[in-house]
């Protein structure tokens, strides 16, 4: 299967670029904010305090000594403070003129019309006052001030603001990760147990850390115990049912046989056709009680494998000797092609024969006379491949998935009539899935069925 992007890097991306976006957010509507006078920084009321002493001093100063005295005056203030004030009479004329009379003169009439005494343009912060002086003449003062960056101290140090700005980051970081981790970490426990339940291994259980959690997720790991012991449960008497089934028919079977012999030598010739059709019922049965054990018996090795590393070129030689034997009794073969001299892995040989024997009978059973089953053997990147070959009518493509199930059979050429009972393809799914590997069917293009065992390739137990 595909593998994804992991749940835990989505959500830690998410966090990560959500936190990102706020602190570049709020830093981002700060400045306007700041610019626009929407928030003071708290020098509005030191520069109104400084306007009202400076200006009235100046107002002092240009009665008593003229307007080149208040020129000196300003200076002296915008030196000492950087702070500009200009002074208009009530005409709106300059006692001290400037190059920024005009503008200054602009920013007054607006404050008139707007009512607004503090007026923040771009970068500069307007401050207009009125004043009358004690010989009762009006004067309008103006204090012009370059607003400072929001915070001065970084702007100017350029390493302390690359150490604020790394640590802002990692910090975030840091955040993100603890939380997709504390989020993704029992999806993935829960994860693990899934897949062990998946192949077999019903004692799983997940963490007690996880059903200590009072969320969603904790509630979710308990209800997954509370459905795993139900389904090792449900299996337990499934199997215990099988197997008390199968051992309970074997002796009335047995005995069915020892009285079948009796009945031929004490029967006449016309009861020969049906005592032959109770054999050959009595041995279907046989051979179904055979397979119910071997498929109980699988499921209870679940996850418990004995397994020994040994030569599967010859171990399969042997197999498709003895099954060649067996066909040629209806006149049909079954012919070995190996890519390899020699293939040791590791496997477990009851359970394989009994895989490797229920394929290839269903091949032989389903191929035509003169028609012969092909095994083939090689070995493909980390697995070897075993693969049996029929020349018979094949499966429907819609029935390909379903034919490894117990019991199933479909309505065309591989069905009763043929001897089987539904079960072989079962066993050798169940056997092949205990060592690890897998088994898939597919039609050949010239016909027949072709089913494909693949089985990695350990090379030591």
């Amino acid at each position: 299967m595909k593998a994804g992007k992991s749940l835990f890097a989505t959500i830690f991306l998410w966090f990560l670029g959500g936190m990102l976006a706020m602190v570049l957010v709020g830093i981002g509507l700060t400045i306007f904010m700041t610019r626009q006078g929407i928030i003071l920084t708290g020098r509005e009321d030191i520069i109104a305090d400084a306007l009202s002493n400076h200006g009235i001093r100046s107002v002092e100063i240009y009665e008593e000594k003229g307007s080149e005295a208040l020129r000196e005056h300003l200076d002296e203030i915008r030196r000492q403070s950087r702070l500009s004030i200009h002074v208009f009479d009530a005409e709106g004329k300059s006692l001290a003129p400037g190059p920024m009379d005009e503008r200054v003169l602009e920013i007054v009439e607006y404050s008139k019309l707007s009512g607004e005494t503090t007026i923040h343009k771009r970068k500069i912060l307007f401050m207009i006052q009125e004043r009358v002086s004690e010989g009762g003449s009006p004067y309008t003062l103006v204090a012009v001030l370059p607003k400072r960056p929001l915070f001065p101290d970084l702007t100017r140090n350029k390493p302390a603001l690359f150490i604020h700005l790394t640590g802002l980051f990692f910090t975030i970081v840091l955040i993100s990760w603890f939380l997709a981790r504390h989020l993704a970490r029992p999806i993935g426990e829960l994860n693990k147990a899934a897949m062990a339940i998946a192949e077999g291994d019903f004692s799983v259980r997940v963490g007690d850390r996880l059903k200590k959690r009072s969320d969603e997720i904790g509630q979710l790991g308990r209800s997954f115990d509370v459905m795993a012991r139900h389904i090792n449960e449900l299996l337990d008497a499934q199997n215990r049912l099988i197997r008390d089934i199968s051992h309970e028919l074997r002796s009335p079977l047995a005995r069915l046989v020892v009285a079948l012999e009796l009945a031929r030598k004490r029967s006449k010739e016309e009861a020969k056709l049906a005592l032959d059709r109770i054999e050959v019922e009595a041995e279907r049965l046989g051979e179904l009680t055979g397979q119910l054990l071997s498929i109980a018996r699988l499921d209870a090795d679940m996850g418990r494998v004995r397994m020994t590393l040994s030569d599967l070129r010859a171990f399969l030689q042997g197999i498709v000797e003895d099954a060649g034997f067996e066909a040629s009794h209806e006149g049909k073969k079954v012919r070995l092609q190996s890519e390899t001299e020699a293939c040791f892995i590791a496997f477990n040989e009851e359970m394989l024969r009994s895989a490797l024997e229920n394929v290839i009978r269903n091949a032989v059973r389903h191929t035509p006379l003169g028609e012969p089953v092909e095994v083939r053997l090689r070995e493909t990147g980390d697995n070897v491949v075993i693969s049996v070959r029929d020349y018979g009518p094949g499966v429907p493509e819609e029935s390909l998935p379903d034919i490894f199930r117990p019991f199933y059979r479909i309505d065309e050429a591989r069905d009763r009539g043929s001897g089987g009972v539904g079960l072989g393809l079962a066993i050798a799914q169940r056997a092949v899935v205990l060592h690890g590997g897998k088994i898939t069917a597919a039609n050949a293009v010239d016909g027949g069925l072709e089913v494909s065992i693949f089985l990695p390739l350990r090379r030591q137990v």
